[in-house]
């Protein structure tokens, strides 16, 4: 895998999420590689502070194949005021990358696994699972994610305390990430997002984000990201398990933006 593509995997795995993490088509093939980083905190590609707002450790491996398809995993620390019982986030994914004339492409399949973590009332876990595509055309990415498991994170009649025995299967995001190099090495983003919970309207929102990224050697990157939630229904104002850890109920604010620091290294 050539040093630049694995500098992008460092970037979109630490700041905007390991859903963005798939080789792309300029991975040569039959080939291993890592990234192993420290964050400020974790930040989600979504904006919520998966650590709580304290340092995450973050890493992975892949596998690229010379007909196009790819496999790997991605750990990182979370938080147990985020994720009830959570303290490791583990994924895998499996997919596809190819190019059409000026446009690369790929489509993967994740599952999302946190070990542990369960929320104690409606005994619902958060694990869950989704199919994403996303498209490049020169300093444009569009990407979609759609859940193909039952629930996304865990939302359904139980877990949001109303009645019926709806899921959350279906429900969708959608970005548009611009991005632009402002001089050798430094790299700038702007990403817009819509998140949809079908059946859950109230706990949809929308998502802006920017972040500058900047290759201080072939193999360590730096990184800053800055991420905002807007919710219409104000669903995460005030956001927190409901449940007592260590004796006291914690409560985070998505919306009110926050930063996340990264340094990462790839081998």
């Amino acid at each position: 895998m050539s040093l630049r593509i694995k500098r992008a995997l460092f970037m979109y795995g630490s700041l905007f999420g390991v859903a963005s993490m798939a080789p792309t088509v300029e991975t040569q093939a039959g080939e291993w590689d890592g990234t192993v980083g420290v964050a400020s905190q974790y930040l989600s590609r979504r904006g919520f502070q998966q650590t709580w707002g304290r340092p995450a450790l973050q890493g992975g491996v892949s596998y690229q194949w010379n007909n196009g398809f790819y496999a790997g995993t991605w750990l990182s620390n979370v938080n147990r005021k985020y994720l009830e019982g959570a303290t490791v986030e583990w994924d895998q994914y499996f997919g596809y990358a190819g190019k059409v004339g000026p446009v690369s492409y790929s489509s993967t399949f994740w599952y999302y696994y946190y070990p542990g973590a369960q929320m104690s009332g409606p005994r619902v876990n958060y694990s869950y699972g989704e199919w994403v595509s996303n498209a490049t055309w020169k300093f444009v990415t569009v990407a979609y994610w759609g859940t193909w498991t039952r629930d996304y994170f865990g939302d359904n009649n139980r877990t949001m305390g109303t009645d019926g025995s709806r899921h959350s299967r279906g429900s969708s995001y959608y970005e548009i990430d611009l991005h632009h190099d402002l001089f050798p090495g430094l790299r700038f983003d702007l990403q817009m997002g819509r998140q949809q919970v079908r059946h859950f309207k109230d706990y949809s929102f929308d998502t802006v984000g920017a972040s500058l990224t900047y290759s201080v050697t072939p193999r360590w990157t730096l990184g800053m990201r800055y991420v905002r939630i807007y919710s219409r229904h104000r669903a995460y104002r005030h956001y927190g398990i409901g449940v007592p850890v260590n004796g006291s109920l914690h409560y985070s604010d998505p919306g009110g933006g926050h930063v996340a620091l990264t340094s990462t290294w790839s081998f």
